[in-house]
């Protein structure tokens, strides 16, 4: 008969080895959503960058000099020309992660609905 030491415990129980989790903000392929910071519209996008990348490119084009230079790019851009509101960049957040660009059009559309 042969004696077998077996450990209590695997390493692998101890240290983590699997994928890094990134956050919603930080993935690509998302519908978000973003809130005016002064009425109840909302609006409902999609883009195949981050989330925190799209933010950054919205915060320059919601500048006053970059509205009237072009206040018809974006329904967001339009809202903020018309109606002088802000956006509450906070508060925006990812409904959805998508991998296939087709999806997203399909999620947006029917999410706006």
């Amino acid at each position: 008969m042969r004696t077998i030491f077996k450990p209590t415990f695997k390493p692998s129980t101890i240290v983590y080895l699997g994928k890094h989790i990134v956050p919603s903000s930080k993935r690509r392929g998302v519908v978000y959503e973003i809130l005016c910071g002064e009425c109840e519209h909302k609006y409902t996008g999609e883009t195949k960058r981050s989330l925190s990348t799209r933010l950054k490119v919205y915060n320059k084009d919601t500048l006053r000099k970059n509205i009237l230079k072009n206040p018809d790019k974006t329904a967001l851009i339009k809202h903020a020309a018309q109606s002088g509101h802000g956006f509450d960049w906070d508060y925006a957040h990812v409904l959805h992660h998508v991998n296939s660009y087709h999806k997203h059009i399909l999620l947006n559309l029917c999410i706006s609905l």
